[in-house]
Parts: structure tokens; sequence; C-alpha cells
């Protein structure tokens, strides 16, 4: 098992050595689901409905394995809910890891060995700007 290449960018907030190494711990740990991750990007974004007013997060973890593109974000979630960058950060991986899980249960219902579903797979398309830019 080989370790993805991850790219974390902070925007709108200063860069944290502390949150960015759990961030790419917890993304390595996403290699459990899928031994072939590729890539990951992760954007921590801050945003703030005032000026003066508390910073909500908004985090979005875009992972390339063979055949697919997996997007996740917590821009769904209540806004209190992204005041906590932990926890934003950690409903992100979680959502990330649902989405490997079937991506690999829908590869594996394929009746089709793992290198022959990937390979024979069609390839994501994808036009325009990348959600995770």
């Amino acid at each position: 098992m080989h370790s993805p290449d991850i790219t974390v960018t902070f925007r709108h907030t200063d860069r944290s050595n502390a949150l960015e190494a759990r961030a790419r711990a917890s993304i390595r740990r996403l290699s459990r689901y899928n031994d072939r991750i590729a890539a990951c990007h992760l954007t921590i974004e801050a945003k703030r409905a005032r000026p003066d007013g508390p910073p909500s997060f908004l985090v979005k973890l875009c992972i390339s394995v063979p055949r697919a593109q997996i997007h996740a974000d917590n821009q769904h979630r209540p806004e209190h809910a992204r005041r906590n960058l932990h926890g934003a950060l950690r409903d992100v991986v979680d959502n990330a890891k649902r989405q490997l899980i079937e991506l690999r249960a829908r590869r594996a219902a394929q009746g089709r060995p793992r290198d022959e579903a990937m390979s024979s797979a069609r390839p994501s398309t994808h036009h325009g700007d990348s959600p995770c830019r």
C-alpha cells in the first residue's frame, strides 16, 4: 500500500501545522477502503457571515482513484455544525469513507476481479471547475 499524494489548502484562515497533520493522517487512513487512492486535495475555508462574527468552515475533499473521483464536503451541514473545524474535518472524511465503501461495493457487485473491473469501468468525465478548487 502506498501513501497517496495529499495537498492541503487553507483559505481565509491561518495554516495550522497540527490541523494539517491531523488531516493528512485521517486521509491516509482512507486507504483502508481503497488502496489505489492516487491523489487527494483538501480545502479548508473560513467564512464569516459578519466581519466580527465567528467563522464557519467549509471543508472539501477530492479523492482520485482509478476510474472515479470522490467529492465530499460539509456545505449541507447546519451552520452551527460548521463552526467546529475538527468536527467539520471529521464529517468530510466520514463522507468520503462512505463513498469509498459504496464504490468498492458497486465494483464488487460487477462480479469481476478488481483490476478487470477498474479497466473496463467508464472513466468519470468532469467538465468545468472542480468543486474542490
